[in-house]
């Protein structure tokens, strides 16, 4: 997807994608490879193969919404999170360090992955028709 060009005299445009898990995972430009330490991480801790694909492939969506946006190849884009409550790294709200001038959000369930990166503050959410069932408790 290209983005759409920004209007005159204003600055880049927002791109917002939403996909299933399976479509990003077999994007070419696309692989868990580029996802930071700290993301595999955290990865390590979710045991449910489906949610670990869906949490996986809207990452990854982010990196190619903010390429399309910044037009860095997605293995440059290298997102972060901050959390307000208690300022550490690593969980909280999604945000571009090289980048502050962008506002980026990413969303997933059940087998769909939705990310928008654009200028200023952004936000996305995806919820499927009908749920799957989860897990027993």
């Amino acid at each position: 997807m290209t983005p759409l060009p920004p209007a005159h005299g204003q600055g880049p445009a927002t791109v917002a994608l939403v996909a299933t898990t399976a479509e990003v995972l077999a994007h070419p430009e696309l692989d868990e490879r580029l996802l930071a330490p700290w993301e595999r991480r955290r990865l390590a801790g979710i045991r449910v193969p489906g949610r670990r694909d869906d949490v996986v492939a809207a990452r990854l969506l982010l990196r190619l919404c903010a390429s399309r946006v910044t037009g860095l190849p997605p293995d440059a884009v290298e997102p972060a999170q901050r959390c307000p409550g208690c300022g550490r790294d690593g969980h909280g709200r999604p945000y571009l360090p090289d980048h502050p001038e962008l506002g980026v959000s990413y969303s997933h369930a059940d087998g769909l992955a939705a990310a928008a990166v654009g200028p200023g503050p952004v936000g996305i959410d995806v919820e499927p028709l009908t749920r799957r069932p989860g897990p027993l408790a």
